[in-house]
């Protein structure tokens, strides 16, 4: 009676004790993926990589519920995305966003879903810049600017797959400080394919979430003169008049005035009621 009575008495104990030993197990591997990753971040042994790959993606696949799991996701991207492998790093990134989207490991590994596409693209890891997915000046500066009738130009797969992960980015709360910059790469890689009208609202998007940028004004300059070459009335007086409306854009008096007349050139225009100067 007494050892039936110790077994019952035992069985709450037994159950932690069965509930915790997984995790304990699971935290002794996550330890030996740590421990691997640093002997590589120290060295640069590859094999010590490859090592803390295999034991991050054991981590993840036995322990899916623990607190460590996300944070774990994220650095088996960074591994991956250190050895090359940078599609399976993409998908490591996207599952540790999804795990939880509302933290600082969330916006830090869609930053890193987004370096492993461009590892894919071949594009150098260097700092934000306003153009890095599409490299070379607007089409305005280009041999072949833009005209009436232009189609749009289909966007590779991996393109596709860029502005999914910028977008997903943007998503996130701990984005804010690299919301403009992000953005405007997303529609300048959507001009650049000739989506214009899908560029033109990520672009009013942007410029008015942030007004007084520098790329709110670049988007300005190059939407209105390819608004006219293609002569889109209704689109130039459509983001001519949003810009001119726009309060905290950096456009002097001068600058303000010359985009009213280009509004009203535009009305005219569509109207049928332009007259050339002689």
């Amino acid at each position: 009676m007494r050892s039936a009575r110790w077994i019952i008495d035992a069985t709450p104990w037994l159950l932690l004790a069965a509930l915790l030993l997984p995790q304990a197990g699971c935290t002794s591997i996550l330890q030996q993926a740590y421990d691997r990753h640093t002997v590589y971040r120290d060295t640069g042994d590859e094999v010590a990589l490859r090592d803390a790959v295999v034991l991050y993606q054991e981590h993840t696949a036995g322990c899916p519920e623990v607190d460590s799991c996300q944070e774990a996701l994220r650095l088996l991207g960074d591994a991956l995305l250190a050895l090359g492998r940078y599609e399976e790093a993409g998908a490591a990134y996207r599952n540790a966003v999804h795990v939880d989207r509302g933290t600082e490991a969330a916006a830090a590994a869609a930053r890193g879903n987004i370096r492993a596409l461009e590892g894919w693209m071949n594009i150098p890891p260097e700092g934000l810049g306003m153009t890095r997915w599409s490299a070379g000046p607007p089409l305005l500066e280009t041999e072949m600017p833009p005209r009436p009738g232009d189609a749009p130009q289909p966007m590779s797969a991996i393109e596709e797959l860029l502005i999914e992960a910028a977008d997903l980015f943007l998503s996130l709360e701990e984005a804010y400080e690299e919301r403009t910059a992000m953005r405007y790469q997303v529609a300048f890689l959507l001009y650049q394919r000739r989506h214009y009208d899908a560029a033109a609202t990520r672009w009013r998007e942007m410029a008015e979430a942030d007004p007084a940028s520098a790329e709110a004004v670049s988007a300005m300059k190059i939407l209105l003169p390819t608004h006219h070459l293609r002569q889109d009335w209704a689109a130039l007086q459509r983001d001519g008049r949003f810009f001119a409306e726009l309060q905290g854009l950096s456009l002097t008096p001068e600058e303000h005035q010359n985009l009213l007349d280009r509004v009203e050139e535009a009305r005219l225009r569509e109207a049928g009621e332009w007259e050339e100067a002689p």
